[in-house]
């Protein structure tokens, strides 16, 4: 997908710009964290900015002091470094630790004094962030929604929040828009899913060229025979690639597009149902490489979790009927399909698309290539590529898995002969799992090298498309290669955005903006806490682009809260598991609304579509789901604790129906 410019920012655009700025900066000045809450926000990274400095003793210190210190910061400290700080007679150092409160937050310091009393010091501050963060990210996404130039408008921000950074110092801001650009392109995940991206979309190229993609357009007509039955299709794919969103995204869309191309629907419409199915989907797969991170961060809430679950697994488990927004989204997508009636602007881009214009900008996306005259259009040259990406993901992450498992097992016994313990005694991970267990088991475990995985399982698969082309003789080696190029260049554009869009986030991370979006959340009653935690997640993923990075904020900071306001009893158990569900899904929801959000912009490259465009016809389709979630799922539960779950799926299935079916239209053919 290229993205399209935008009109030229003439006078009065610009004046609009500024108006725009103004607006942003307005609306961030009436917003009120709450003063404790950020303030314990920041002090969670007190140790973390301690151990980091230069002078932090590797091997451990002989002995450690606190001097001068802010009784919060000393007991944040005390409490963060925990095993971080080993005492060690033999060690060659002497700590002295500070932390003292200014007007802009904490400063921390560090003296080390050697045996022989060399004295080493260092510090490091820690900035109470403000509402002010929020400036680049709304100013970003508002900037691109309003103005469509969405390099601009992202480079803009990201620029912006290199000033903010450095205290509005030019130098300071050029070194930190280094970092950003350089850090983001050579962070090694980064790499993994840029370098993802274009082996899969040359993989599709290659397989466009050979007839291969062709040949699964073919196949898929015997079923798909209509715009409603090409719509369903591409929904019962995106569910069926359940174990990755990232995999979903690509390969759904690119395998669909020439399908629902054929049957006049727009690429707003694919983009959606890509975009729809792929997080949500993942989010609540019993398998997939999300559940490992979900199980994680609830396994560190445990002693808040206890009442209802024994472990992360366990609570997983018990909050997935309460999965209101995936569940709702994922049926709204079928619903939409199979009624073929659309509202707002997508009903606009539907009855474009069914007039002839698939899509009303230059998006030449993952299929800019075409089959060359004369290739046989064999349906397996494009399902065995792909059944290699897939099949090679999950063989992979579950040897990684246990690999990974066994040799933490191995740990754990040579710490026990070290240490004199029972070897005897030790059980290890796989006792009394079946091979369904050891495979669970394995693929949580692999989630940390999830994308390093998907990069060398796309790999396996674009070497498969281009051997099945040369070893049948439909692509000389040259016409392989050059298809494979053409897709890297088709790419580039999209690519771009993603690395601005990822530069941004590590802006919104310096400037804390998580931070003060979480401290938002004021003193509200115990039966609301669903509700305002799921809006809570939503504009956090929004203004950061990351669900997962969403749930680390919150889930530390409101499983304890409501364990806290909570009285152990049935109904306090209940709000623990509707909160812990709606950050989730409220923060795959404010994903989905999200310009910069790295799944939607692969949605829109591999469904071909403008970028803007796709953001723009799924926002209402989202609000849809949201509203039919938080009203007729959190809310409900929460007020009406006795009230039947599978109920509220009916009522929120039968309200998405009645509005498709009373405000939706179908689109018609021009006289």
């Amino acid at each position: 997908m290229n993205p399209t410019p935008g009109p030229a920012l003439s006078p009065m655009r610009l004046l609009a710009l500024t108006a725009l700025a103004l607006s942003v900066w307005g609306l961030t000045q009436l917003l009120t964290p709450n003063p404790e809450r950020l303030e314990a926000l920041v002090l969670d990274d007190a140790a973390g900015a301690v151990t980091s400095l230069e002078t932090w003793p590797k091997d451990g210190a002989r002995a450690t002091t606190f001097g001068p210190s802010d009784p919060a910061c000393h007991t944040a400290l005390q409490r963060g470094l925990g095993d971080k700080l080993t005492i060690r007679a033999a060690a060659k150092v002497d700590l002295t630790l500070g932390c003292t409160r200014d007007a802009h937050g904490f400063g921390l310091s560090l003296e080390s004094t050697d045996t022989s009393g060399k004295v080493t010091s260092a510090s490091a501050p820690l900035k109470t962030p403000t509402t002010n963060s929020l400036l680049p990210p709304l100013f970003g996404i508002l900037f691109a929604l309003i103005f469509r130039r969405v390099l601009l408008a992202l480079g803009s921000a990201v620029v912006l929040g290199a000033l903010m950074a450095a205290d509005w110092s030019v130098i300071g801001g050029l070194e930190k828009l280094t970092d950003y650009f350089v850090g983001t392109i050579w962070d090694s995940w980064n790499l993994y899913i840029l370098g993802f991206t274009v082996l899969l979309v040359g993989l599709v190229h290659v397989c466009i060229r050979s007839g291969g993609m062709q040949g699964i357009v073919n196949a898929l007509s015997r079923f798909a025979r209509g715009r409603r039955s090409a719509q369903a299709t591409a929904g019962v794919m995106g569910c069926a690639i359940f174990f990755d969103d990232y995999a979903n995204t690509v390969v759904v869309g690119s395998t669909v597009q020439p399908l629902t191309d054929r049957h006049g629907v727009s690429r707003e419409k694919l983009a959606y149902i890509v975009d729809s199915t792929a997080a949500p989907i993942a989010g609540v797969a019993i398998v997939s490489t999300w559940i490992g991170f979900e199980i994680d961060a609830f396994q560190q809430q445990l002693q808040h979790i206890a009442p209802v679950a024994s472990s992360g697994y366990e609570f997983f488990f018990a909050i997935l009927p309460y999965r209101f927004y995936c569940l709702l989204a994922l049926a709204l997508v079928f619903i939409i399909a199979l009624t073929g009636r659309d509202f707002g602007p997508m009903r606009a881009a539907e009855q474009r698309a069914r007039n002839g214009v698939l899509s009303p900008r230059a998006a030449a996306g993952a299929h800019s290539s075409v089959m060359k005259p004369g290739a046989p259009p064999r349906w397996y040259n494009g399902v065995l590529p792909i059944v290699a990406v897939i099949v090679g993901t999950l063989i992979t992450a579950v040897f990684f898995g246990l690999s990974a498992l066994d040799a933490k097992d191995a740990a754990a016994i040579a710490t026990l002969t070290e240490s004199g313990g029972n070897v005897a005694a030790f059980v290890p991970w796989d006792a009394g799992l079946g091979f369904f267990g050891r495979v669970r088991d394995a693929f949580i475990a692999a989630s940390d090298d999830t994308i390093a995985i998907l990069f060398w399982a796309s790999a396996s698969g674009a070497a498969l498309a281009l051997v099945l082309a040369w070893g049948q003789r439909i692509l000389t080696v040259r016409e392989g290669l050059a298809a494979f190029g053409a897709g890297a260049r088709a790419v580039a554009p999209i690519l771009a955005i993603l690395i601005l869009a990822i530069a941004l986030r590590k802006v919104t991370d310096d400037l804390g903006t998580p931070k003060v979006l979480a401290a938002l959340m004021g003193d509200v009653a115990l039966w609301v806490l669903p509700v305002a935690v799921f809006f809570l997640a939503a504009f956090i993923a929004f203004s950061t682009g990351t669900s997962w990075g969403t749930m680390s904020i919150l889930i530390p900071i409101v499983i304890p809260l409501v364990a806290t306001l909570s009285d152990g009893g049935a109904t306090g158990q209940l709000v623990l598991i509707l909160t812990a569900a709606s950050v989730l899904d409220g923060a795959i929801f404010g994903d989905h609304c999200s310009l910069i959000s790295d799944t939607t912009i692969m949605s829109s490259l591999s469904s071909g579509c403008d970028h803007v465009d796709h953001v723009r016809t799924q926002l209402p389709y989202a609000l849809l789901a949201m509203l039919a979630a938080a009203g007729f799922g959190y809310f409900l539960l929460s007020a009406v604790p006795d009230f039947p779950v599978w109920l509220t799926y009916i009522i929120g299935v039968g309200w998405l129906v009645l509005w498709v079916r009373l405000v939706g239209r179908r689109p018609t053919l021009a006289a």
